[in-house]
């Protein structure tokens, strides 16, 4: 048995088709026609066949399944099929994976021994080098499954967390599509569609890649007519391929056209690699397609998915709001009807005191005439008392001053006037509070009239005195005061808030001072100073606000102080509040003595 000496120096895995061809062809040249086949089951169609004219492949096939069908275990088989004489041998390499050899000649082709070993050894090389590659490409095939399902999960994970295409995201794209694809090199070209301004415009991101090459490369494409910013379909360049060029040579390239979910063209992915690893698959492009669909939809995805928490965070605040404003429009409502309370009791008192009035009126008339025929009738007792000690006898004037005693005489004389004077004075208290109830409660004109405001803070008093008497002691430090223009029932109303209020804030009798002074012709000063609990700091700025009140809810409308700061404004006047918490609370307004023209105003 003799070998080439470079053919038995070479180790299997060196092996290829060639070479076996070449042994094939020079040891075994007598015959006409030699047959080499390969298959993982008898299903399959030859692989790798040495022939000549002389035999077609109809025979050969024919002869290879006679050869599979009558294999005993035998190692040579004779066989004929249509008048064509050959010898062939069957050698499984695998239970699933065998290898053939047939050779043709005019009569039964006879092999020597050592031809036969030779013959056999060469098959089984064949097998086994085929075995082999078969296996190895199953395994890379694994690999790359293995590599897709890896970069495949964790890029999902990624698209996640994208919200837009900034340059961040194009870099991290470009190496997913190079490690998916088990690429040496690519880049990554922006197409004019994105409005990104952190992104350049038909600019090349790049991984591993010279701007130089960059630059041939793009030039080739063009010169083949293959334009970056019309891409739209991928395309696959190999050495010795139709669109290769120089460029190219030793190199697999991919061309991929990167499109969002309305097929308008983003970018363009150039994907390299050397000829030592296997070229781009249909199983490559698969993926990279899989990937960038799955990129852009979960772009879109993510934006709604923003869009929509967006929203509900809107709605949520706008819930929180509608919330709020129920709960207002609900405390306004409670306030509104408490003002229509106390507005209805104003009325009621404003109508009672006015049918008290007359009344009260005769009461008085009839005190004072009371008064009078109590001191006639006084005046009897006492001349009946001296006319019977000057003519009556001892025993009579003893009954007289004994009646006198009993009825206490002498205490009623002494004690009538003053019960009458007390109830005049009661009669024309009640009558001033009547009064000043009246004008307190009065329509409303709105009309400014020159008042002395120490008259108005005098009416005031009476009319509060119920709510401040167990309350507080007031102190009264009236200044000299020019009358002022103002509108009295608003004015008063303004007192009279402060003033409940003041007293209200009193835990404790305590006191409340009135201070009144002038700081030059056109204003005054009002000061109305308690020492009760105080304001506390957090609440002076919303102390004048509409419906806010530091009292627990039915005590206070909230409305008070809002309204006194109307009207002291309305009067062109300001009022200002100061407060320590345990000390006190001190209310000062300001007015003008004379209210502006509207001359003025304009000025």
């Amino acid at each position: 048995m003799s070998f080439s000496s470079t053919f038995y120096a070479k180790p299997l895995s060196s092996f290829g088709d060639s070479d076996y061809i070449e042994e094939l062809r020079n040891s075994f040249s007598r015959f006409e026609w030699i047959w080499a086949w390969l298959s993982m089951n008898s299903q399959d169609t030859p692989k790798f066949t040495l022939s000549s004219p002389s035999v077609n492949s109809a025979v050969a096939i024919e002869s290879l399944k006679h050869l599979i069908t009558s294999n005993s275990g035998k190692a040579w088989h004779d066989l004929s099929v249509n008048g064509m004489n050959a010898t062939g041998l069957l050698r499984p390499v695998t239970s699933e994976f065998s290898a053939a050899i047939i050779f043709f000649s005019d009569t039964t082709p006879e092999l020597s021994k050592e031809e036969e070993i030779k013959a056999e050894f060469l098959s089984t090389l064949l097998g086994l080098d085929k075995y082999h590659l078969a296996t190895r490409k199953q395994l890379l095939e694994t690999q790359r499954h293995v590599r897709y399902m890896v970069i495949w999960s964790e890029s999902l994970e990624w698209i996640k967390q994208q919200q837009r295409e900034d340059l961040k995201f194009c870099e991290e794209l470009l190496t997913r599509t190079i490690l998916l694809t088990d690429a040496d090199k690519g880049g990554l070209w922006l197409a004019n569609s994105r409005e990104n301004s952190d992104l350049q415009k038909n600019h090349w991101l790049k991984s591993r890649l010279p701007t130089k090459q960059l630059t041939e490369i793009e030039l080739a494409l063009r010169k083949k007519g293959i334009k970056l910013e019309e891409q739209n379909k991928t395309v696959e360049i190999d050495s010795g391929s139709v669109e290769s060029t120089e460029i190219f040579d030793n190199l697999h390239a991919l061309i991929v056209p990167v499109l969002d979910l309305k097929n308008v063209e983003k970018a363009v992915l150039l994907l390299m690699k050397s000829p030592k690893k296997p070229p781009f698959s249909q199983t490559d492009q698969v993926y990279i397609n899989l990937l960038l669909g799955q990129v852009y939809s979960g772009l879109e995805k993510n934006s709604l998915l923003r869009e929509l928490d967006d929203t509900n965070h809107k709605l949520r605040h706008e819930k929180e709001e509608q919330r709020t404003l129920i709960k207002q429009l609900q405390d306004t409502k409670e306030q509104l009807l408490q003002s229509e309370k106390l507005a209805s009791i104003g009325q009621l008192a404003a109508g009672v005191a006015h049918e008290i009035n007359n009344p009260i009126g005769f009461i008085s008339s009839n005190l004072g005439t009371l008064g009078e025929y109590c001191e006639s009738m006084l005046t009897a007792v006492k001349d009946m008392v001296i006319h019977v000690e000057k003519i009556g006898t001892k025993d009579l004037v003893a009954d007289f001053h004994q009646i006198a005693d009993n009825n206490e005489f002498d205490f009623i004389e002494e004690d009538l006037p003053g019960l009458i004077d007390e109830s005049k004075d009661g009669i024309k208290r009640v009558t001033t509070i009547i009064q000043d109830l009246k004008d307190f409660s009065r329509t409303d004109k709105g009309e400014f009239e020159y008042v002395d405001i120490h008259s108005v803070l005098d009416k005031t008093l009476n009319i509060a005195h119920n709510e401040i008497k167990y309350k507080a002691e007031v102190v009264k430090e009236y200044g000299n005061l020019p009358d002022i223009e103002v509108v009295e029932s608003q004015i008063g109303q303004v007192f009279l808030n402060l003033l409940v209020n003041a007293a209200h804030a009193m835990d404790q009798k305590g006191v409340i001072t009135i201070k009144t002074l002038s700081t030059d012709e056109r204003f005054i000063l009002i000061k109305v100073m308690d020492t009760g609990c105080g304001i506390p700091e957090k609440h002076i700025s919303s102390l004048f606000d509409p419906f806010f009140t530091t009292k627990p809810i039915g005590q206070g409308t909230g409305l008070g102080l809002s309204l006194s700061y109307g009207i002291v404004r309305a009067h062109h006047g300001e009022i200002r509040v100061e407060s320590r918490l345990g000390k006190g609370t001190t209310f000062t307004i300001r007015l003008p003595t004379n209210q502006p023209t509207e001359s003025t105003d304009d000025g």
